[in-house]
């Protein structure tokens, strides 16, 4: 259920007590800069990353594959299987159950292992396209197709990558470079196909339910994800010529659509790219004209007779395996106890919770920090994705978006940053003086931790490893 995860934690004593376990396992170090330090070892990525609430450390690895030796993901997985083996690996590195909730959950993958009645070539080409974006056949893997939804771009490379990804793919012909592929292999059997959702972003995992690790040990942990799974896949497009009955194709307009809609290019040309001289409204008026005759394509395809429905067979295949797999039958059959080691309970040395932080203004804004909350406004929280790439805190055109979107915790803003003497003025004077206060705030911030640092935190002062060029205390 629960394959390829990352998590982080700001934990001092955890993040030194990792450090140490790390090199003291030969683990093979793949990143030296003077902010990241990243080591990596039987498919588990171990991070260290100086950043602005800390050190921090990263664990990125797949309960599904570790399980099976760091092979395959392969064959049925349940929840519990990842949560036995999560306590597992983390037992390894001296961390026990208890400080989960010190870690935060920045990315995970839910997916599931299935068959369906229909042949797996046409489940296979039936996705055809999550809300507006296609799904793409992977570039060396024809068995394998994926869909982005959602970006956000990189304010130091300009670069924009997805917050959520949905994979698609046929797992009895995935191979891993030896030539033979998983059912080949015995790891699973012909016919079987893998359908999964990864989110690429904390803010994301948020909405399948969880925040912290001790969430996925919830008692609704199961349920969270897979409605999270069924959600998005509600919002795929399947398109299946075979599934309509062409012998109740009876009215003129029914028989245009799906011959015009079968034919090649036909949904591509509904998202040609928008014309370069277009401005920001021109090119907003484009978009919506094209998604609304999408949409409206869409609907007169889901409106013609059809023999059987590819959409609803998938996904009542879906709900059956995660319910089979998830059962306490197929749970007691694959699940052995598993005993963490104890921790030797030596002294971990400075027990700060906060370690090194940030030492320049300007770091904060040189580097790209994983998973960081700069595409959220790091004063209200609220989405600051429809801003220019800048500082992260909610301006002008952040604030009309909420106002539109959410006026009643827009009013709730303006009463916190907004002196009441500036109520008769015009919007613009409002939204100008919510900003500048805004602003004065994250600024201020920063400054009071810059002046604790220098406070409490010699450059001599024993860290896992130091800045370049670490400014000295006065």
């Amino acid at each position: 259920m629960i394959d390829l995860m990352k998590i982080r934690t700001y934990d001092f004593p955890t993040v030194q007590m990792v450090w140490e376990y790390v090199h003291s396992q030969a683990y093979h170090q793949t990143i030296n800069k003077s902010f990241q330090k990243e080591f990596t070892k039987n498919g588990i990525t171990i991070l260290f990353q100086k950043e602005e609430m800390g050190e921090a450390v990263y664990f990125t690895f797949s309960p599904h594959k570790q399980m099976n030796g760091n092979r395959h993901n392969a064959n049925s997985f349940s929840l519990a299987q990842a949560q036995k083996t999560i306590v597992k690996i983390l037992a390894d590195f001296g961390i026990e159950f208890s400080q989960f909730s010190t870690f935060q959950v920045t990315r995970l993958e839910v997916g599931v292992n299935y068959k369906t009645t229909l042949d797996s070539d046409i489940v296979l080409s039936s996705f055809l396209m999550l809300r507006t974006a296609f799904f793409e056949t992977h570039e060396k893997y024809e068995h394998y197709k994926y869909a982005n939804s959602t970006y956000r771009t990189n304010s130091r490379t300009k670069k924009r990558t997805p917050n959520l990804v949905m994979k698609h793919y046929l797992k009895d012909l995935q191979d891993y470079g030896n030539g033979k592929t998983n059912a080949e292999m015995g790891y699973c059997e012909p016919e079987v196909i893998r359908t999964e959702m990864k989110t690429e972003r904390a803010g994301r995992v948020k909405d399948i339910g969880f925040e912290k690790l001790s969430d996925l040990y919830r008692d609704n942990a199961l349920e969270c994800c897979e409605k999270f799974l069924i959600n998005k896949l509600d919002y795929v497009f399947v398109f299946n010529p075979q599934e309509i009955d062409k012998s109740n194709l009876i009215t003129k307009t029914q028989l245009k659509h799906f011959y015009q809609m079968t034919t090649p290019y036909y949904w591509r040309n509904f998202l040609t790219d928008v014309p370069k001289n277009f401005g920001k409204k021109e090119r907003e008026l484009f978009k919506k004209k094209q998604n609304t005759a999408l949409n409206r394509a869409k609907d007169n395809w889901n409106k013609l007779p059809k023999k059987y429905n590819t959409k609803e067979i998938i996904i009542e295949a879906i709900k059956t395996a995660i319910k089979t797999q998830n059962s306490a039958e197929f749970v007691s059959k694959s699940c052995g106890e598993i005993h963490p080691r104890e921790t030797d309970g030596k002294n971990i040395g400075n027990s700060t919770n906060e370690g090194a932080l940030q030492k320049f203004l300007n770091f904060y804004y040189s580097i790209d920090v994983v998973n960081s909350d700069t595409f959220y406004c790091v004063i209200t929280g609220e989405d600051i994705s429809m801003q220019r790439a800048g500082r992260p805190y909610l301006k002008r055109d952040g604030l009309k978006a909420l106002k539109i979107r959410n006026p009643r915790r827009f009013l709730q803003i303006r009463d916190k940053f907004l002196p009441t003497d500036f109520l008769k003025q015009s919007e613009y004077k409002q939204l100008e003086r919510i900003e500048k206060n805004i602003k004065n705030r994250y600024n201020n911030e920063k400054h009071k931790k810059i002046s604790m640092i220098k406070r409490n935190y010699h450059e001599h002062q024993p860290q896992l490893f130091k800045f370049e060029n670490q400014p000295n205390n006065q």
